[in-house]
């Protein structure tokens, strides 16, 4: 999601993605506290766990935070990119009804007509 869309296409794609992580925000949370309950009940008869899964399970909350923090920002960029697009878009559009104002006005005034 750090990468700006080139195009719709990348757009659409990053839009999905960043919906389907949503979705699962909520799932994945919930299988937290399983997962505590069985280290503490691990400590409470005393089984040993390596510190490196201590420590990773220490910074599971904050890794997480950071994630969710990520997918917020993530869609504020998607947002922002979405409303760029529709600016651009506006933009050829109103330069392409002009161009075409112009031209049409242009063909009225010296166009190949007959009275015949």
């Amino acid at each position: 999601f750090k990468k700006r869309p080139a195009n719709l296409d990348q757009l659409a794609d990053q839009l999905n993605i960043l919906r389907s992580e949503q979705a699962e925000v909520d799932k994945n949370e919930s299988r937290f506290e399983p997962l505590q309950a069985q280290y503490k009940l691990l400590e409470k008869f005393e089984v040993s766990v390596r510190e490196d899964e201590i420590a990773k399970l220490t910074a599971l909350s904050a890794e997480w935070a950071t994630h969710k923090q990520t997918l917020i920002d993530a869609e504020k960029r998607l947002e922002k990119a979405k409303g760029d697009f529709r600016d651009n878009l506006l933009q050829t559009l109103n330069e392409f009804n002009a161009a075409t104002q112009a031209l049409r006005a242009d063909f009225l005034r010296q166009g190949p007509f007959s009275h015949e």
